[in-house]
This record gives C-alpha cells, sequence and structure tokens, in this order.
C-alpha cells in the first residue's frame, strides 16, 4: 500500500517572508486558471482580494 507522503524535518529558518507568501499564493492561483480550474475573471479578482489583504494586513 503507498505511503503518503510526510515532512520529516526542516533546516534553516522555516518561516517564510510575506512578500514569498504573496508570490506563492498568486503562482497556486495561476496554476488554477492554466488547468482551467479558474476563468480570468476569477484569477484577477482573487489576485485583487491577495493584494488587498497584503496591503491591510500588520
Amino acid at each position: 500500500m503507498a505511503k503518503n507522503a510526510e515532512l520529516l524535518a526542516t533546516a534553516g529558518d522555516a518561516s517564510a517572508s510575506r512578500d514569498y507568501l504573496l508570490a506563492y499564493q498568486k503562482a497556486v492561483l495561476f496554476t488554477l486558471y492554466q488547468d482551467g480550474l479558474l476563468e480570468q475573471n476569477q484569477l484577477e479578482q482573487s489576485i485583487k482580494k491577495l493584494e488587498q489583504q497584503f496591503r491591510t494586513s500588520t
């Protein structure tokens, strides 16, 4: 039986910067768009919401 992947350990600083997280979230949205799971207007609206959250978060 196949085993699920699991994270065993991390090395170095495991925290991610806010800029990295924003870029990662945009990349996920773009991948969903490329796979046909989001329409262009959904992609654009989602990116706008992410950027608004990014600007307003502390």
